[in-house]
């Protein structure tokens, strides 16, 4: 799903990017009726565009969503020595921040 959210995103950014440079050297669609096809064509690779990056988004969102709940749901349980370790340097980081 990581993988996912890249590809709608990069392919989001990259249409947007053609779309301006295309507009920026006069490349026109056609030419018949260009100014009401350009427009059109221009305004559709921007929709499209916009929406393949929230659509990138919403999927990495929820794949940082899900990441999170699977790592905060998953009890890690420590060895006696581990949980030792544990709060000691727990109480070593609260010393280093009272100073």
């Amino acid at each position: 799903m990581r993988r996912m959210a890249q590809v709608f995103t990069g392919v989001g950014v990259a249409i947007a990017v053609i779309a301006v440079g295309a507009y920026a050297i006069g490349f026109r669609p056609s030419t018949l009726p260009a100014a009401l096809l350009d427009i059109s064509v221009y305004k559709l690779l921007f929709v499209v565009a916009g929406g393949l990056i929230a659509a990138g988004a919403v999927v990495g969102r929820a794949v940082r969503r899900r990441e999170a709940d699977s790592f905060h749901s998953a009890p890690v349980e420590l060895t006696e020595g581990e949980a030792t370790e544990a709060w000691r340097t727990n109480e070593k980081s609260r010393e280093d921040l009272r100073r």
